[in-house]
Parts: structure tokens; C-alpha cells; sequence
């Protein structure tokens, strides 16, 4: 008697296979980005827990590839798969003979459904770069994504989004490089596209500034109340993290330099510093927290009727 089926449900193919069987475009092959199947996490470095993972449980998840001659491409699942050969590898080397994962194989109509399919999974759960999104958005209108396109792959409310996202690339170089550092949020930098690449730089180079200045303030405990001295300018200049040519701008601004050794003098140094003679010694939780009764309202009247108590400070004004 033929056995039966666990559930009543449709059945799907799937293999067991060597993970060095798989072929990653760009990593297995010389590609690159002109190639539908080609993917930047493939630089990505590997996560040793992941490998663990893979060791202990194997790999869960299918990798989908579409065949290609005799070849299995992967379309979905490169990480997976770079994983896997670690996990394998490892597993070997403690004896191990063999080590297969989960593939499936599928048809695509076009390299632009398997394109759009590898963003889908991609833009689902990766932590979001604005200007590596935007690039790849460029990539797929080329072979054929419309804004509709875009917007249900990427995940995004609307075409509107799709539109403002590709606008990030109407930025500078620096600026979007500034984006990726994080030097700049993406929003702020997105109020930068009206202006000509120049004066992206300058007002860029304001925004670090004073980002720098703020920083080592809050880092040194205390807000400046007043306009910072020589001494606290050059160290907010030696922090760390500091890009060359803005310390250079910093040095300079202070005399440090002559403007033959700055790369680039900042000219919205002065307004960073006037900024920060404004800013005042942050509350403390505690002091954010405590706020003054109320007092009632027969009691203010009878404070207005009485000439002794005019002089006392209003319930609203104490501190208990």
C-alpha cells in the first residue's frame, strides 16, 4: 500500500546540495554590477554565530536558484550559502564528511522578475542604506522596474518615496559618503539637493562642525555657556574621529595652520561657534522630573486678599 501523504497539501521539489555546488555571481564568477543575479552583501564579512548556527542546525532555509546550463545560479540566498561553505569547511576539518543544504529551484519569466525578487528579499530585512538603495533602484530601471516596481520591492509606502529616494543621488559625492559615515542624517542631507555641489561641501563641512563641537561638549559632561576658548576648539579638533580636512579647517579657523596647510578653510566655522555659546547646561533626569503643585483655587484667592503673603513666591513657583 502507498504510504500517505502527512497533510493534505501541495507538495514541492527540493534538493540536497553541496553548498560548493552553488554558484554566487560575483564571487564565484568575474561580474559584476551589469549582471542581474549581482549583489554588494557579497562583500559583506561573515558572521562567526551564524556559522555556529549552521554547524549545530544545519541550514533551515532553502536557497533558490534558477539553472543556468549546467550550472544552479543562486538567486536568493548568497548569504546563506557563503555561511554554509564556512560552516562546511570547519565541519571537515573535525571530520565531517558531507554537509548539504536545502535548494530550490525555480523559473523566472525575466531577469527582471528575478531581479526584483532579490531586492524583495534584500530590502525586507537589511538595515537600510539610503544611497546603496537609491543606486540599486537605478540598476533595475535600466532592465526595466517602473516606480510600481520599485515601491513593492523596496518595501516603500508609495512612488512619491521612490522618487525622493532617488533624488539622493542628485547629491555630491562627499555628501552622500558623508551620509554613509553617518556624519549627516539622511533627512538633513536630503535639504542639500536644491543647492549647487559647492555649496553642498560648505554647508556639509558647517554641519560636521558643529556636530563636532556638540559632541565633545555632552562627552566632556558640561555644555559650553559661553563661546569655547583655543585649548577647547584644538581638542574638539584632536578628537579621535575627527575627519582630516575638517581638523584642518578647525586648525586653521584657530591659527593653528597657515591656509597653505588646510586643505579646505571652513566658512561656517564662526556661525558653529556663536551656535554653541547659546547652548546651556542640559537638565538632569531629576530635575526634569519634578514639577510644582497646583494650588488650589481658593487658596490663590485668598493669597491675592492677603498683603502678607504678596511677597511669598506663587505655589507654582516653588520647587517642593
Amino acid at each position: 500500500m502507498a504510504g500517505k501523504q502527512i497533510i493534505n497539501a501541495k507538495q514541492t521539489k527540493g534538493f540536497m546540495v553541496d553548498p560548493d555546488e552553488l554558484v554566487v555571481i560575483g564571487l564565484d564568477t568575474k561580474d559584476g554590477e551589469e549582471h542581474p543575479l549581482y549583489d554588494a552583501s557579497i562583500k559583506k564579512p561573515l558572521n562567526e554565530t551564524t556559522v555556529q548556527n549552521f554547524m549545530l542546525n544545519g541550514v533551515l532555509q532553502d536557497v533558490t536558484c534558477r539553472k543556468n546550463g549546467d550550472r544552479l545560479e543562486v538567486v536568493l540566498g548568497r548569504d546563506r550559502t557563503r555561511h554554509a561553505r564556512e560552516a562546511k569547511k570547519q565541519l571537515l576539518a573535525k571530520g565531517i564528511k558531507e554537509f548539504m543544504i536545502p535548494v530550490k529551484v525555480k523559473r523566472y519569466g525575466s531577469d527582471l522578475e528575478m531581479r526584483l525578487a532579490l531586492r524583495s528579499e534584500n530590502y525586507h530585512r537589511r538595515v537600510i542604506d539610503k544611497i546603496a538603495m537609491a543606486k540599486d533602484m537605478v540598476a533595475d530601471q535600466k532592465i526595466g522596474a517602473s516606480d510600481e516596481d520599485l515601491m513593492v520591492a523596496y518595501k516603500l509606502p508609495s512612488v512619491q518615496v521612490v522618487k525622493k529616494t532617488l533624488s539622493y543621488l542628485d547629491l555630491d559625492k562627499e555628501v552622500q559618503g558623508s551620509i554613509q559615515s553617518g556624519d549627516i542624517s539622511a533627512t538633513e542631507a536630503l535639504r542639500l539637493v536644491g543647492l549647487s555641489r559647492e555649496e553642498q561641501k560648505v554647508v556639509l563641512k558647517k554641519r560636521v562642525v558643529e556636530k563636532a563641537v556638540r559632541k565633545a561638549a555632552k562627552a566632556a559632561g558640561d555644555m559650553p555657556k559661553k563661546a569655547p576658548d583655543k585649548d577647547y576648539v584644538r581638542a574638539v579638533a584632536n578628537w579621535p574621529h575627527m575627519r582630516p580636512d575638517v581638523k584642518a579647517g578647525i586648525l586653521w579657523a584657530i591659527g593653528d595652520i597657515s591656509s597653505d596647510e588646510a586643505e579646505c578653510p571652513i566658512v561656517g566655522f564662526g556661525i558653529a561657534l556663536k551656535d554653541a555659546k547659546q547652548i546651556q547646561k542640559p537638565k538632569t533626569v531629576a530635575e526634569k522630573s519634578v514639577k510644582a503643585p497646583k494650588a488650589p483655587a481658593t487658596v490663590q484667592k485668598n493669597k491675592k486678599a492677603t498683603k502678607t503673603e504678596k511677597s511669598e513666591p506663587a505655589a507654582s513657583t516653588r520647587p517642593w
